[in-house]
């Protein structure tokens, strides 16, 4: 008897187990059936990324005589117009060493230089990438981060905690104690973490402002500078601009730092793009990377207005905000740029990723559409 109960016991579990199995699959599919159409659709937009020209961890994209340079490794791209369409050379006399960044003033273009385990590198530079002939070392010289503003160039070096920044052609810092190193430059501003002044000596612009800025631009009317978080700041008035923030995203978005200004797909409005990543995902997954973008008319950021994801308003730098997702979407950017009409008269966005080249948005046959993908071989 009393193994009787046991068996029925037991089978009594088995069938509440089964029931149970069942109902869950059943939830599943009914949970799969009612974003099934969305599923699908976004199965039938994913693009496989095709062999990049440029592989790698490409550096930061810069203009000099209109051909627009970038470099991955030790190796050095041109972009330009050649006949009746723009392509890619990548038969230049390399400077040297592990290039880390660009940087274009209005007669040269310099390379910053890594050798060995060095943090800091030198600093290289040629009027003409394109003509054969060796580079030229800026002597007794070493930098962390470059960056050029018309004719000048400055420079971030790091020391154990801290960062000097200099200005090409002076003997002394004009900082010199910034607490990250310099990461962009406009007529007015430098940007290393805090707002300083654009002047010998540099000065902290407005020490109630924010102390993690990523990144700043000049929009013609104004500068703006955004910090981690992703929030932007019109630096002129040292304000908050209300609404222009992350808040469309989840809590972990932040900013890279990268910013830039680009045309919609129809090439008749200005948007405003900052780099985004989440800080739970690693650079080679998930779908939360890529940048944002803000509209623009011709006195800045357009009141209320946020960031979005790309594709989700009617103007946007991509036409289908889906396939933004599963392409370009998936990579951090260490750089954004829209090719210049004189070296690109299609004015075609690149980006450089993270891990895996520079990609562009373009037309590509096989889709009969534009899409991001990596520039091909």
């Amino acid at each position: 008897m009393g193994q009787g109960i046991i068996f029925n016991m037991v089978n009594q579990m088995t069938k509440t187990f089964k029931f149970n199995r069942f109902l869950f699959l059943l939830l599943v599919i009914f949970a799969l059936g009612s974003c099934n159409d969305s599923i699908f659709h976004m199965i039938s937009l994913a693009e496989k990324m095709v062999d990049p020209l440029i592989k790698g961890s490409p550096t930061n994209f810069a203009v000099l005589n209109d051909v627009m340079y970038v470099a991955s490794g030790s190796n050095l791209y041109g972009y330009y117009i050649e006949g009746d369409k723009s392509i890619w050379n990548t038969n230049f006399t390399n400077p040297g060493g592990r290039i880390v960044q660009l940087a274009a003033t209005t007669s040269e273009l310099y390379a910053l230089c890594l050798v060995g385990t060095n943090i800091n590198g030198v600093i290289k530079y040629k009027a003409d990438p394109t003509s054969a002939g060796d580079w030229t070392t800026l002597e007794g010289i070493n930098a962390h981060s470059i960056h050029a503003l018309g004719n000048d160039l400055f420079y971030s070096f790091r020391t154990d905690n801290t960062y000097k920044i200099f200005k090409l052609g002076t003997t002394d810092p004009i900082i010199e104690n910034a607490d990250y190193e310099l990461q962009g430059v406009t007529d007015n501003f430098l940007c290393a973490g805090r707002i300083y002044t654009n002047t010998i000596p540099a000065n902290i612009h407005n020490a109630a402002l924010p102390t993690d800025f990523m990144g700043i631009i000049d929009l013609g009317t104004y500068n703006v500078a955004i910090t981690r978080n992703g929030n932007l700041y019109n630096i002129n008035t040292g304000e908050i601009i209300p609404g222009a923030d992350f808040g469309n995203f989840s809590n972990n978005t932040r900013a890279t730092g990268v910013l830039a200004i680009a045309l919609d797909t129809t090439k008749t409005v200005n948007l405003l793009l900052a780099g985004r990543q989440d800080i739970n995902y690693s650079t080679s997954s998930g779908f939360t990377y890529g940048y944002a973008e803000i509209e623009l008319d011709g006195s800045g950021i357009i009141e209320g207005s946020k960031f979005v994801r790309p594709g989700t308003a009617t103007i946007s730098t991509v036409s289908n905000g889906d396939r933004y997702i599963s392409t370009i979407g998936r990579n951090p950017l260490s750089h954004i740029i829209q090719a210049p009409a004189g070296v690109d008269p299609e004015r075609t966005l690149f980006a450089s990723t993270q891990r895996n080249g520079v990609w562009s948005y373009e037309y590509r046959d096989h889709l009969k559409d534009f899409s991001w993908n990596a520039v091909p071989e």
